[in-house]
């Protein structure tokens, strides 16, 4: 296992997953696959996530892609990776990767062009939480590292992973300032 290993989250019969497996299978990507129960409790998804619990989840190392529409974006830019088959992990195997990696994402080029509420522009490392705006409320708080049009991220530390950088898509998500 590698820290560019592609690593989704999911359960069989969900259709947003499903979008992801055949956008791997399209692009001929090597994945593995860590089923996670349909209902919650996730707990070893929430220990990446910081709380996020839809599927999908892909997962890079210490980098954790949340969301179909985040995950496709992301694989749109990465789509010469490779060939391959798809490897099954546990969940706890999916955790020992994130404990062994460090985030790729950095703060050497964050891009916040977004504001708050009151016209205040989100800045590198204020503590934000980050939520769903249709379903599924649990907000992941986190240090933010970027937030712009169309995608935010934050880093978080968990004591059973270590430091974690979380992406979202703007699209269908809230920011606030904690």
């Amino acid at each position: 296992m590698t820290a560019t290993d592609l690593v989704l989250h999911h359960y069989p019969r969900s259709p947003f997953a499903e979008k992801v497996r055949v956008a791997f299978g399209l692009k001929g990507l090597s994945w593995r696959s860590v089923i996670q129960p349909r209902m919650a409790p996730k707990p070893e998804l929430v220990a990446l996530t910081g709380g996020y619990r839809r599927i999908p989840v892909l997962q890079i190392g210490a980098d954790v892609y949340c969301d179909t529409r985040r995950i496709l974006a992301w694989m749109d830019r990465v789509a010469a990776l490779g060939h391959g088959t798809v490897e099954e992990l546990s969940p706890e195997q999916a955790l020992d990767i994130a404990r062994l990696c460090q985030p790729m994402a950095t703060s050497a080029s964050p891009h916040n062009d977004i504001a708050d509420d009151q016209g205040l522009p989100f800045k590198e490392g204020v503590m934000v939480s980050v939520m769903p705006t249709d379903w599924g409320f649990d907000p992941v708080i986190g240090a933010l590292v970027s937030a712009g049009h169309d995608s935010i991220a934050l880093r978080r530390e968990d004591p059973d992973v270590g430091a974690t950088v979380v992406h979202f898509p703007r699209a269908g998500f809230a920011i606030a300032r904690l």
